[in-house]
This record gives C-alpha cells, structure tokens and sequence, in this order.
C-alpha cells in the first residue's frame, strides 16, 4: 500500500513540475522566434522600406511558431522592435486563475543593429 501511494505523490510531483515547466521551455522557443522575427522584419524594411510589409515579414515568423505578433515597430534609429506572445499548455493548473498569467509568454525583442 505505502508503494502505491509513493508512485501516485511522485507520478503527481512529475506531473506539477512538468506543468509549471511548460512556460519556460515556451520562453525559450519564442526567444528564438522573436529573433527571427526581427531579423526577417529588418530584411524586410532593407530591401524596401515599407512598413506593412517588414511587419508581415515579421508575422510570418512568428506564426509558424503558432505565436502572435502583438506589437512592431521600426525604431527612427532603424532597429525592429517587437512583443510576441504565446499561451503555453496547462494540464493542471489550466482553470487556476491566479496562474493564468504565468501561462501566457510574453517576449519584448528590439534588435541591435540598424536597418536604415
């Protein structure tokens, strides 16, 4: 008996860690989205200088990662500034409210090198 209820606290320990994880292995991916998404944004702004078209350069790295583009800019100094976001899975603590913040990942990107 006192072996079952080991495995069930450990098999419920491994499954809260994996939930609460979720966000930072997120964070990491949209890191890295983020950064594409500002170099594919200032490629963009390069070859034309138009706006609408470095921020669909922009958007479509971000989707392919099923992210959402929330904010971009071309900075007067050049530099592609963005926010991306992406609501990372919850098992667990999907209905705790006080939580929910913690699911969605949000990443604020501005590149270093100008584009003008």
């Amino acid at each position: 008996m006192a072996s079952w209820s080991g495995l069930v606290l450990g098999g419920l320990a491994l499954l809260t860690a994996v939930d609460l994880g979720g966000p930072l292995v997120v964070r990491v991916q949209l890191d890295a989205t983020a950064a594409e998404a500002t170099a594919a944004g200032g490629r963009e702004w390069l070859r034309g200088h138009d706006l609408a078209a470095a921020e669909a350069a922009a958007r479509d790295e971000v989707l392919a990662d099923d992210a959402t583009l929330e904010h971009f800019e071309i900075l007067t100094d050049g530099r592609v500034a963005l926010t991306v976001t992406k609501q990372a899975d919850a098992r667990v603590f999907d209905r705790v409210e006080q939580l929910a913040s913690w699911y969605l990942v949000r990443v604020e990107l501005t590149s270093t090198g100008s584009t003008l």
